[in-house]
């Protein structure tokens, strides 16, 4: 008897839909005319703030830099970087900033700092996984908790 050969599971080629790429664009008014409201707007609204806001909130401080700058912290600031990149945005800040108003250097460059250590070899963004990790677990512990309890 000549062995049947084993045919693959077609069933992704016939279950899978090709679509086209969608454009994606900046958040804009709803049909009510409200603006998606950002999550530190979000944040700052809410009446209590649970542990793992308030934690998120204390680890990735947005109101220190603007849109671009906050990002850093969970950028990968790679070690050899670390220092002209701490030279060149405390310059920028610097030239920015308003000409008839004092600047305090070490303020700026504390801030700076801040920001860029958070992200330094990536620990912004792994701190933001353990947390994520660690509100899972505690799901699944209430979870079990309440079926054995409950």
């Amino acid at each position: 008897m000549a062995e049947e050969k084993e045919q693959p599971d077609k069933t992704y080629e016939r279950l899978s839909v090709e679509e086209a790429e969608r454009e994606v664009g900046p958040l804009e008014e709803d049909s009510d005319g409200v603006k998606p409201k950002s999550l530190a707007d979000k944040f700052d609204e809410a009446p209590e703030l649970s542990d793992m806001q308030s934690t998120i909130k204390n680890l990735f401080p947005e109101d220190l830099g603007d849109y671009i700058v906050n990002k850093v912290m969970v950028a990968r600031i790679a070690p050899d970087v670390f220092i002209p990149l701490l030279k060149m945005l405390v310059n920028e800040e610097i030239v920015k900033s308003d000409p008839h108003k004092p600047i305090s250097v070490a303020a700026t460059v504390a801030k700076m700092y801040t920001l860029l250590s958070i992200g330094l070899d990536g620990k912004g963004r792994i701190d933001h996984i353990e947390l994520a990790g660690a509100s899972k677990e505690t799901e699944e512990l209430e979870k079990l908790g309440k079926g054995l309890f409950g």
